[in-house]
This record gives structure tokens, C-alpha cells and sequence, in this order.
């Protein structure tokens, strides 16, 4: 057997066309197939679908399944109501009535958990909420002051000079103000 290396690996050729999407030449058969191009529809007029009507006489099953909103339902106590239900009216009313229901019983169910409700305000020693960022930042500032002295007092001495700079570039900009408020 033969060692077949990298030098003996037959290199594929390049392309010099100026437009070519690529560098090299590829055999034919692995080039994607062009698209093919064909008419295009010239149609101006929009076509009208039909739609469908109800069929008269009594409602479905099928067409009755959207007209309850109870989760727990029984099928055995949806086929009795669906018996109730005779032409197209009765089925949007009886909707209209279950989605009604269905939208008081959920703010009654709240209001009785609201009233169930057990305050816990003060309980465990806690008056506020336990994490207000502004207090959490406050008391890590305050922790790191003390472990990091020397840190902090660099810092605000930076900040002290930082603030004596302002003040500088302000009266030396609006000199006329400051001399006026200080004559006062």
C-alpha cells in the first residue's frame, strides 16, 4: 500500500473570474443547482373566500365546546347542559353567560384568600421589606469603611479635592456672582 500524504491530496484549482462567489474551483456536481425562475403571478383582482354558515338546526357537540369556561367540569354535566342549547342564539347566550360567571367567580375566590389572609406585618421583628437597595449598598459601604480604612480615606480625599475643584472652576467662571453675594 501506498502512503498517501498531504502532498499527494489532489488541490482543488482557483478561480481568476473577477465575479466569482468563490475562491476556487469546484468540480460541477457540487455546485447548488441554480434556481429556477418562474412566472410571476399578475393576479390584481383578491380572491373571496366564502364563509361558512352556520348550519341550521341544532348546534354540535363540537360547536358547543367553547361555550363553558369551568376547568373542573364533568363531561357528564356538560352534556347536560349542552342539552339545553337548540339553535345558534341559545349557544352565544349560554357563552356569554359562562364566561360571566367564570369572570365573577374568579374575584370571589380572591376576595375570600384576601380575607383568609393571616398579617404578618411585625412578625419575626420585620416592619419593612427586606431588601431595599439603598439600605443594603449603606450598610456594605459601612462594613467595607471599616474593614478598608485606608482605602475609604483616600477616597474621600479625592472627593474632597474633586469638590474643592468644582467650586474653584465655578467661581473663577462666574467671578461677578460670587462678588455680588459675598457684598451682600
Amino acid at each position: 500500500q501506498k502512503y498517501a500524504g498531504y502532498a499527494q491530496v489532489p488541490r482543488p484549482g482557483l478561480n481568476m473570474s473577477a465575479k466569482a462567489d468563490c475562491a476556487y474551483l469546484l468540480p460541477k456536481h457540487l455546485y447548488p443547482p441554480k434556481p429556477k425562475v418562474g412566472r410571476v403571478s399578475t393576479r390584481t383582482q383578491a380572491v373571496s373566500k366564502m364563509r361558512e354558515t352556520w348550519p341550521e338546526g341544532k348546534p354540535t357537540f363540537v360547536d358547543t365546546l367553547g361555550s363553558n369556561f369551568n376547568d373542573t367540569l364533568s363531561l357528564k354535566r356538560f352534556n347536560t347542559e349542552q342539552m339545553t342549547i337548540q339553535t345558534k342564539v341559545d349557544l352565544e347566550a349560554k357563552t356569554a353567560r359562562n364566561r360571566q360567571k367564570a369572570e365573577d367567580d374568579g374575584s370571589e375566590r380572591l376576595a375570600q384568600l384576601r380575607e383568609q389572609r393571616t398579617v404578618t406585618k411585625g412578625r419575626f421583628f420585620a416592619t419593612r421589606p427586606p431588601y431595599n437597595p439603598a439600605e443594603i449598598r449603606d450598610k456594605e459601604e459601612l462594613r467595607d469603611r471599616k474593614v478598608n480604612p485606608q482605602k475609604w480615606a483616600k477616597a474621600d480625599a479625592d472627593l474632597l479635592a474633586d469638590k474643592q475643584m468644582v467650586d474653584k472652576r465655578r467661581r473663577d467662571r462666574y467671578i461677578m456672582y460670587f462678588v455680588e453675594k459675598e457684598a451682600q
